[in-house]
């Protein structure tokens, strides 16, 4: 969960700054009105009751149980029957999808609501009134929690109304108009609440894709941009279900798919024709969604993972316990513990990681300054072992000062004092080249600048790093503590 654990250390400083002194050298609360703030508050909250890491497990399996019972109950209220229990079986691998992956708290857990506002509607939009208030309060809460997974839950309602309209048998446009008003109703809150926020004066505008392409197009470089963009596209949709090994992804989704299309030429599978505008329109953001908006990256990447779920709550299984019917039911499952069961067996190795970074987060003083390097892993789509997380959690778990995410248009925090100038040259510095060369001049900068106490690095399994002797503090498996000269 790459950006998950600098929401945790961000959760520990916001819950803490009253009674630190150190930690309000170096952080300000920074309180407001933003479309991502739904887990800083719950976060925060929580970490006076629990220590930092059984609060990123609640907080996981918390996701985790919203994201599939919401899938769940909408398949139920879509259906008007009880959901086939192999609608469990396919949603439970697609919760470690990769977005989770990346670490999109907020996000997630957003997306989870998408789904239990949606099943709301389902069964209320009989009775006009009831329905859209409380609606109206779901969609306030979804906003607060995610801006992206507001959107999404105004794109599944709308599609929604759109496919009850096209197989009523009486259509009627002013029906519809009516059922769009009462949708329109639920967004006029989240509108005025985005108007309110810091996000919606984001210096890149909506989006900063024509500019993007603009100067690739300058550069000469369009092209190969765009190549490469859709090699990552088809990754996202095609590993949509993550685990460390994309050759499994790939094989398992299309094990999957074969199955389910048995089961369909069948006629044991069918999906209801009023859930089709929301799967094209899924299908249509998988697609052409741009990588960022308002200020916030890779917002492409988690549009194959909504569309997954619009799908999963789409189907309708009529089983009838012949052979066919056994054979992919047993497949199914069989496919949905080899997934999970794989990652579990392939993640132990941060089992004994973590126990070298707690060895190694010893020997690092308290209030300190530390800075992060990370050697690992730096393709996204690679399965090799990862290192990001464990840089934020020197904040809670050693008691420094380290960078964190501080954005105004996103986080309720700030950075100051002696780590905001230290990250500041960092950011102002010419920028560093992208690829291998990258984490080794990174390193050099820290070591150069000396506005650190110290440096903490992660190499990967095959990444030889040379420093000098004389600064090495300690090292415990990848870790190394160094110290930076005065």
């Amino acid at each position: 969960m790459i950006d998950f654990y600098s929401h945790i250390g961000r959760y520990y400083i916001l819950a803490h700054l009253d009674t630190d002194p150190f930690l309000r050298t170096a952080y300000e609360a920074k309180w407001s009105i933003l479309p991502n703030i739904g887990l800083d508050v719950i976060g925060t909250m929580m970490m006076n009751i629990f220590p930092p890491l059984v609060v990123a497990k609640i907080l996981v399996v918390s996701i985790f149980a919203i994201q599939y019972y919401g899938v769940i109950s909408f398949n139920r209220a879509l259906l008007g029957s009880p959901p086939s229990p192999l609608i469990g079986v396919l949603v439970a691998p697609v919760l470690y999808s990769f977005i989770f992956g990346w670490g999109f708290g907020n996000f997630l857990l957003g997306l989870g609501l998408v789904f239990w506002g949606g099943t709301w509607w389902l069964k209320q939009r009989h009775r006009p009134w009831l329905a859209t208030s409380v609606a109206c309060l779901i969609a306030a809460a979804i906003f607060l929690t995610h801006g992206v997974a507001f959107a999404l839950y105004g794109l599944l309602l709308g599609s929604i109304e759109i496919g009850f309209f096209l197989t009523s048998e009486k259509r009627s446009v002013r029906d519809l108009g009516c059922s769009m008003a009462q949708l329109a109703v639920q967004a006029v809150a989240p509108v005025l609440l985005f108007a309110a926020s810091a996000t919606s004066k984001s210096p890149d505008g909506i989006t900063n894709a024509d500019e993007a392409l603009s100067r690739l197009a300058q550069a000469g470089e369009l092209a190969a941009r765009l190549q490469e963009l859709l090699i990552y596209r088809l990754a996202t949709i095609t590993r949509v279900s993550e685990s460390p090994s994309p050759p499994l992804d790939v094989a398992l989704l299309a094990v999957t798919i074969g199955i389910l299309a048995a089961l369909a030429a069948k006629q044991r599978l069918t999906i209801p024709t009023v859930a089709w505008p929301a799967i094209a329109i899924a299908s249509l953001l998988a697609l052409l969604t741009p990588p960022g908006l308002f200020g916030v990256g890779y917002i492409a990447d988690r549009m194959p993972l909504f569309l997954a779920f619009v799908l999963i709550a789409s189907l309708f299984f009529r089983l009838q316990g012949q052979a066919l019917d056994r054979v992919c039911v047993s497949a199914l499952v069989v496919v949905a513990v080899l997934k999970v069961g794989w990652m579990a067996i392939s993640w132990q190795v941060y089992r004994d990681e973590i126990a070298d970074y707690r060895a190694i987060s010893r020997s690092i003083p308290e209030h300190a300054t530390v800075a992060y390097v990370n050697f690992a892993n730096l393709d996204r789509l690679s399965g090799e072992p990862r290192c990001q997380m464990y840089g934020p959690l020197m904040i809670p778990l050693s008691k420094t000062a380290t960078s964190t995410f501080a954005y105004a248009s996103q986080q309720p925090i700030a950075i100051r004092g002696r780590l905001e100038g230290a990250t500041r040259a960092l950011r102002d510095a010419p920028p560093l080249p992208k690829g291998e060369a990258r984490p080794r001049q990174q390193l050099d900068r820290v070591m150069s600048q000396k506005l650190f106490d110290y440096v903490l690095l992660c190499r990967g399994r095959f990444t030889p790093v040379t420093w000098d002797a004389s600064a090495s503090v300690a090292q415990q498996g990848r870790f190394t503590l160094l110290r930076i000269p005065k």
